[in-house]
């Protein structure tokens, strides 16, 4: 049997490898350790086969010189020619549109919505066409014209692309340099291109290959039965396909011939690093209706991938080890955390507030053996949705609640189901205005949950009031009230009597009930009955007080012209600046609202063992940002044994956690830059302190003093002589070691 010299290299590398190990990889159990690290030798030292996005930033005379996207009105958006006629075009964008994911992108404000539609239009229209791309000779780069924001800053433009980048991998020709630009008070972005796919001709070719590609492994994929096993398929065949590019590692290592953070080098070249890895990962998912994304830590990139409805992370790279292994696949962000060096997997800021918690685990019972995700039978609670007129506006003040505090509600208003991530929805922050005839849809999700079942809303039409109404008609809203609630039940109901705006039926028989604004149907002889504005799906019905609908979806009006009431249903004003609320067992303040929304943690429950304050937090629909805690929110806790600090927080206070005298281990997230005085005092026990932030800049008075004598404070690999000198006479005693943690 002829053995190929790639499979030869493969089994050579692993009898070294287990000579190396001791065979510890038996039975599962794989040292928790980078393949990055392990197979090719990158230095422990925060080694990584991310290049970092390099910005070129010009302004003057060269901005000038630096061409700018402008998409037109009349056509197509997009600087460059259009080869297909409109039919053929529109289905080539279609096709690359199966790559997206809008799970990052329906968490982004509106602001940061359009500018991610302008990047990605102008992506679009380049591969579409076979126009070359710009060249700057002063910096020696191809570019795509730049894009403009007129509400965003430099850094918040600087967000959306590198998550933009990261996160449509179909986009192949863009490499790891972009230009910035400021012009006439403007600031925009260019994104770079790879020479190799700069002309029109080349990357047409470059493109067919990807495609086939693509193609050759979607159908793969396709053939397993379920989600869980598709995702599992596709990770395999990528690591089948492509050996790590350790060439990264050499100083002369150019990337515009390696083409490495891209899929092009994993579909075309069979050779890659981790960013290649997982933007196939993610693009291949999502061609097959497995919502995945892309994140990066500072040297390194994975996913996170969506099955049963809850998310886990993947990492393609770290399981590559000649073959596919399972160690990182399909696992919690515990298990990532308690690598031998998390550091690789710590987040970028960028992602504060975008990514989903990875409370589930797989288990894989060993390397070899794929984990399974969790049966998940809960499902969450459906959404409600009220409406009341608002006389002033002409429009609707729409509420919508879910009874489950800690669940997210995503929402649509152009007839396309709502999805955390499948569609482009509107996650609901605070009370919207919709137009009458405005058709509302609603999903609530929660992590370890299948999503809710849709709860709809259909407002009703408004005309001018009759001046002298000619009857009151029970049901008929008649009243000069300025605010009419309109209500919905919770979604898909069945027969019966349906609230406003709310969707029943019957069949065989069944007779419906319908307000304002709702729609009910019968079939078979049954009989159906509708009070001003309602509609009615009977066959051979004569007449309906008020003015009926037409029976195809179109809302009635109510007579008097004001919708009419359905139905009563309390509305929870939304929150302000300074109100407190509790989620779980921790409680927090309020200090900022609407897009930017932000709350300070306070307290928690005085019979909290393991504290965890998150990044953010999600209340009556609302994610908040956590970004302070208050001074002393934890002295004398003696209850608590861990505190976790998330990555939005840059500050613990003075004297947060003095004198809790069972707290063991710290982990202070990649946010803090100042650690007040007092922080820590007295804290007996405290023996293990993880700083994973790179920006401590200040450490008050007695921070540490008196933490338990051999205490260790780990802090990240490259600011170990700085944090020494900046933590040194904190009040820790003199046998308190700092040292890198890996």
């Amino acid at each position: 049997m002829k053995i190929s010299s790639r499979r030869k290299r493969n089994y050579l590398y692993a009898a070294v490898l287990f000579a190396v190990l001791g065979g510890s990889v038996v039975l599962g159990v794989w040292p928790v350790q980078a393949a990055e690290t392990r197979q090719w030798g990158i230095e422990a030292a925060g080694g990584g086969g991310l290049l970092p996005i390099d910005e070129i930033r010009l302004c003057g005379g060269e901005a000038g010189e630096i061409a700018v996207y402008e998409p037109q009105k009349e056509r197509r958006p997009g600087l460059f020619s259009e080869l297909f006629r409109a039919e053929e075009s529109a289905q080539e964008e279609a096709y690359w549109r199966q790559y997206s994911n809008y799970y990052l992108y329906n968490l982004m404000s509106g602001e940061e919505q359009a500018y991610y539609d302008l990047l990605d239009q102008l992506c679009m229209d380049f591969i579409l066409s076979e126009d070359e791309a710009v060249y700057n000779k002063a910096n020696d780069i191809y570019y795509l014209p730049c894009v403009f924001s007129d509400e965003l800053t430099r850094e918040e433009m600087k967000r959306v692309y590198s998550i933009f980048r990261y996160n449509n991998g179909q986009y192949y020709f863009i490499n790891s340099r972009i230009i910035t630009i400021q012009k006439d008070g403007r600031t925009g972005i260019a994104p770079g291109v790879y020479g190799a796919f700069c002309a029109g001709s080349e990357r047409a070719q470059a493109t067919r290959q990807v495609k086939e590609q693509l193609d050759l492994f979607s159908l793969q994929a396709a053939g397993e039965e379920t989600p869980a096993r598709q995702a599992q398929r596709i990770h395999d065949l990528i690591i089948d396909k492509v050996y790590y590019n350790n060439a990264i590692n050499s100083a002369d290592f150019d990337d515009e011939t390696e083409l490495s953070q891209t899929i092009y080098s994993v579909l075309c070249m069979d050779k890659t690093v981790c960013a290649g890895y997982a933007q196939t990962f993610a693009v291949l998912c999502n061609r097959a209706g497995i919502d995945a994304v892309s994140v990066t830590s500072a040297t390194h990139e994975w996913n996170k991938v969506r099955l049963h409805d809850s998310w886990y992370n993947v990492d393609c790279t770290w399981d590559d080890q000649g073959g596919p292994v399972y160690t990182y696949y399909l696992r919690s962000d515990a298990v990532y955390d308690a690598a031998s060096r998390p550091q690789s997997h710590a987040e970028e800021a960028l992602w504060d507030g975008f990514l989903p918690p990875c409370t589930l685990d797989s288990a894989p019972k060993s390397s070899n053996e794929p984990g399974v995700p969790a049966e998940i039978t809960a499902r969450t609670l459906a959404p409600a949705l009220t409406a009341v007129w608002q006389e002033g506006e002409r429009r609707y003040l729409v509420t919508i609640t879910c009874a489950q505090e800690d669940a997210g509600i995503y929402y649509t208003v152009n007839g396309e189901l709502p999805s955390p991530a499948r569609s482009k929805s509107s996650v609901y922050r605070q009370q919207f205005l919709a137009e009458p005839e405005c058709f509302i849809q609603a999903a609530a999700v929660c992590d370890a949950h299948l999503d809710s079942e849709i709860g709809r809303l259909r407002l009703a039409a408004v005309t001018p009031p009759l001046e002298e109404p000619e009857s009151e008609t029970p049901g008929t809203q008649t009243s000069e009230s300025q605010d009419v609630p309109v209500r919905t039940e919770t979604p898909e109901s069945g027969a019966g009597t349906g609230t406003a705006g709310s969707e029943t039926g019957t069949s065989e028989g069944g007779a419906g009930t319908g307000t304002a604004g709702s729609e009910t149907g019968t079939s078979e002889g049954g009989v159906g009955t509708g009070t001003a504005g309602s509609e009615t799906g009977t066959p051979e019905s004569e007449s309906c007080p008020g003015t009926p609908g037409n029976g195809q979806g179109e809302p009635g009006s109510g007579a008097g012209g004001t919708p009419p009431v359905s139905g009563s249903e309390e509305i929870k004003p939304p929150l302000k600046k300074g109100d407190t609320f509790t989620v779980a067992t921790n409680t927090y303040r309020i200090t900022k609202t609407g897009s930017k929304a932000a709350v300070k943690f306070v307290r928690t429950a005085k019979t909290t063992t393991a504290l965890k304050i998150p990044s953010s937090v999600r209340y009556r629909g609302v994610q908040y940002r956590v970004t302070e805690m208050a001074a002393r929110a934890c002295g004398k806790y003696n209850k608590i044994k861990t505190v976790t600090v998330g990555n939005n927080i840059s500050k613990i206070p003075k004297n947060a956690f003095e004198h809790c005298a069972n707290l063991k281990k710290v982990t202070l997230g990649t946010g803090i830059t100042t650690i007040e005085k007092g922080a820590f005092l007295q804290c007996k026990k405290l023996g293990t302190i993880i700083i994973k932030s790179k920006k401590v800049s200040k450490v008050g008075a007695n921070a540490f003093r008196g933490i338990k004598a051999t205490a260790q404070i780990s802090v990240p690999a490259g600011k170990l002589k700085v944090y020494q000198k900046r933590l040194k006479g904190k009040g820790q005693g003199g046998k308190v070691k700092i040292k890198a943690y890996r």
